[in-house]
């Protein structure tokens, strides 16, 4: 939106903003509406004008995102995750990537690699299926950032919870870091 103090050009773009069928048209011959001549007038200057100012208009972005959400919320796939990140947009949440990674389990696990033929199995090199919570709680292979990790039905509450938790966010950043640094001890060995 354009800023603006006109309290009319603010409720035109409230108007656009917020209705999804915006039709425009052309009045022929403008001879007796009020307004046409100086709109004619400031078209004209407009199209001369070399050092015009390029916006976005945010009407699409918000059905985008209208349409993006709903099929999310009626969507089978990321329940696990959707507790976490209910909310579908383009805000930062300022979350490291790690951490991202860490809650939708894409990352440098090899449950998740298996799925693209990247690894021979979806096992941890100790033998358990690895997921990342394995490594944050079980693993023996990453002892020194093991996190203290709740009953199942909290999973969810306890992952929400380790976004606004910057010690929990730092400790899983870490062990996200470690992971791909130490790829050799952690991936299980391809079989012969």
């Amino acid at each position: 939106m354009l800023k603006t103090n006109s309290p009319i050009a603010r409720s035109i773009q409230n108007s656009m903003y917020n209705t999804h069928n915006i039709r425009l048209g052309w009045v022929r011959a403008h001879v007796g509406y009020l307004g046409n001549e100086k709109a004619d007038e400031l078209a004209k200057e407009a199209i001369t004008y070399t050092e015009a100012e390029v916006f976005t208009v945010a009407l699409p972005r918000k059905q985008c995102e209208t349409r993006w959400q709903r099929r999310r919320d009626d969507g089978i796939n990321g329940r696990s995750k959707y507790e976490v990140i209910k909310k579908v947009g383009l805000r930062n949440h300022n979350w490291p990537r790690q951490l991202i990674q860490f809650i939708i389990g894409h990352g440098p696990f090899p449950s998740y690699l298996f799925r693209f033929g990247k690894h021979p199995d979806n096992c941890c090199a100790c033998g358990q299926p690895d997921t990342p919570l394995h490594y944050a709680s079980e693993c023996h292979l990453t002892l020194s950032y093991h996190l203290r990790c709740p009953a199942d039905q909290h999973i969810e509450a306890w992952m929400k919870s380790i976004t606004n938790h910057r010690p929990l966010t730092n400790k899983i950043t870490d062990l996200l870091n470690f992971i791909p640094s130490q790829e050799d001890l952690l991936k299980s060995e391809q079989p012969e």
